[in-house]
């Protein structure tokens, strides 16, 4: 992968969808990323972002105090992502709408996740620690997918449908 990024030259968008190209033909290249950002970044992220909550759990806290604990958290960590991360292009139009939704799928996805910690650590009910940790695991795993999949959008080849006017992607 470095090597085919470093040999080629990205000076314009053709160049660009020519590496992709070659991308697109490895399956188990596509498999891999899609594990990734779906998968095991989501699944890292979930667990530590309970940190948020961690020295309370003792204190014998309620779910929705937990609740909000995770998603003052999440939102916390969404924050320092948002502003360490490289913005999309230079409109601020597109950079508010990519990262508008940051700060809610990840308080949302932690407050699950520490809601389900609370439960599992002073009730004793490792089932919902389970439930709530994947649906957050699926939920973050889903946004990233998604912004990934917008984010690629305009690289894609696109051809005008007869008679509809409007480009789809081949």
């Amino acid at each position: 992968l470095l090597d085919l990024l470093s040999a080629s030259p990205l000076s314009d968008a053709a160049d660009l969808r020519q590496v992709l190209g070659h991308f697109v033909t490895q399956p188990w290249l596509i498999l891999l990323v899609v594990g990734y950002l779906s998968l095991l970044v989501p699944m890292l992220e979930e667990g530590l972002k309970t940190m948020s909550i961690w020295p309370l759990l003792s204190r014998g806290l309620s779910p929705a105090q937990a609740f909000l604990g995770g998603l003052l958290g999440g939102t916390g960590y969404a924050l320092f992502e948002s502003l360490f991360l490289p913005q999309p292009g230079g409109d601020w139009a597109a950079t508010m709408l990519a990262r508008g939704g940051t700060p809610l799928i990840h308080g949302l996805c932690t407050a699950m996740a520490s809601w389900g910690l609370s439960q599992a650590v002073n009730q004793r009910r490792w089932g919902r620690l389970l439930g709530a940790y994947a649906a957050a695991v699926a939920l973050h795993g889903g946004w990233n997918l998604g912004a990934v999949a917008l984010g690629l959008s305009p690289l894609l080849p696109t051809t005008e449908i007869p008679g509809i006017g409007i480009g789809a992607a081949r």
